[in-house]
């Protein structure tokens, strides 16, 4: 009798090889996409010479993505293979509500932002010879961008779609830019002043090692000699040099003693002082 486990792994390598099948389609028919082949914005007039790999299923079907979403369509390949990939995960990061909506802003904000950018390149350079088609965002791109422009100019939708990119791709892709750049800065290949930095502390920690100012504890931690606890024999008892009473100290005191005694005795208050005392 098959198991649920075995049932459910099953099922995710169903998934997962459907999942990477169509995404390795849609990389076909994306990469051999030619203008001429019949499809939904072109008529040609010998409709069976077909230069897509994907027959004419895949040349309608890759000038339909590049004729509304331009360039951005290959974000469909990647939301594939991220959904093939996050079957075997557990813990899903988001909900799948949640990455579809963050998917489709994506799509969207990066088509306005392609048509943006060839907009501004085509300012300044002539598209013919530059060979950048003018509907490199898409129809929507193009129609998304053409709004931007007019609220917030060319360069404050610029600004503004780069940073809308960004934030629906951590949102679709759970990225954790903080996590990231510290695994990147751990990196020693990076050059001078990131990872060479630790390469440096722990050469010259291997050099004080070897020159006895550094030591090694019982757990392997490195121990600065010079900022070392003192230990007890390290202090020396000192004598300890009492001063001398003066003998004329002595006798002035033993003087002051005796004049009390006269005192009291001549005076009768020491009497009447032990009488109260006795009385009590």
């Amino acid at each position: 009798m098959i198991s649920a486990a075995v049932i459910d792994y099953l099922k995710k390598g169903i998934f997962t090889i459907l999942g990477l099948m169509l995404a390795v389609y849609l990389f076909i028919i994306l990469v051999t996409y030619t203008g001429n082949d019949p499809s939904w914005s072109h008529i040609s007039s010998d409709m069976t010479t077909i230069n897509n790999m994907g027959g004419a299923t895949g040349a309608w079907l890759s000038d339909l993505l590049y004729s509304f979403f331009g360039y951005s369509a290959w974000w469909l390949l990647v939301f594939m293979v991220y959904e093939s990939i996050l079957i075997w995960w557990n813990n899903k990061p988001t909900f799948w509500i949640l990455r579809l909506v963050a998917y489709v802003f994506l799509l969207l904000s990066a088509s306005a932002l392609f048509a943006q950018l060839i907009a501004l390149i085509q300012q300044v350079a002539d598209p013919v010879t530059s060979g950048l088609k003018g509907v490199a965002g898409g129809i929507i791109g193009l129609e998304l961008q053409a709004r931007l422009a007019l609220l917030l100019t060319k360069w404050g939708s610029l600004l503004f779609l780069s940073v809308f990119v960004v934030v629906t791709a951590t949102f679709a892709f759970n990225i954790h830019w903080l996590s990231l750049y510290r695994k990147l800065t751990d990196l020693h290949w990076l050059g001078s002043g990131i990872g060479s930095t630790a390469s440096t502390i722990s050469s010259d920690t291997d050099q004080a090692l070897d020159s006895g100012a550094l030591t090694r504890d019982d757990n392997g931690d490195v121990i600065d000699q010079s900022s070392a606890a003192p230990t007890p024999a390290d202090y020396e008892q000192l004598p300890l040099e009492l001063p001398q009473e003066s003998s004329t100290a002595a006798q002035d005191s033993g003087r002051f003693s005796h004049v009390l005694t006269d005192f009291l005795a001549k005076s009768g208050l020491g009497a009447s002082f032990k009488e109260a005392i006795a009385n009590a």
